[in-house]
């Protein structure tokens, strides 16, 4: 999804990167909306991502308009998006980061994009013994640890 001030913009995507260049968007402000896949995206509990996102007006600036709440410290330097994976395991479901750009150099033009990140599932396909369960944030087998139980008695069982 996406939205410009202009309805008859010529470019109203662009692939990431663009190909050819943006040459036909004079009238029209654009971004790039790139989808990272599970391969490329980073681990969940905590792990930082960042890309670099294509703009058509090079006097545009990017700033955050929103995200899900999976997400945490998101915030441009320049072009280039930061963004930290806050959940403890995922999904292997897409999760969005929404981004506002504004052309300080032509007042009235806008657009919204987004950026598609997925939220990787470590243990998806890890088969693990019936003695141990797969940790969400590393995808490793780890030994299941027995549970504790205190009594009246002065007698702990394990």
């Amino acid at each position: 999804m996406h939205y410009t001030e202009r309805a008859d913009c010529p470019c109203t995507s662009i692939p990431h990167p663009p190909n050819p260049p943006l040459d036909d968007c004079a009238d029209c402000l654009t971004g790039s909306q790139p989808t990272i896949d599970c391969i490329s995206a980073p681990n969940p509990c905590g792990h930082a991502g960042t890309i670099v996102l294509i703009k058509s007006a090079v006097t545009a600036a990017f700033s955050v308009y929103d995200y899900d709440p999976i997400f945490s410290n998101v915030h441009f330097t320049g072009d280039t998006l930061y963004f930290k994976i806050n959940s403890i395991g995922g999904d292997g479901m897409y999760r969005r980061i929404r981004y506002k750009l504004v052309d300080a150099a032509r007042p009235g033009l806008s657009f919204i994009g987004e950026v598609k990140v997925c939220i990787k599932n470590l243990c998806a396909g890890i088969l693990c013994t019936a003695s141990t369960a797969c940790d969400p944030c590393t995808g490793v087998c780890l030994p299941i640890l027995p549970e504790a139980s205190i009594t009246n008695n002065p007698e702990i069982t394990i």
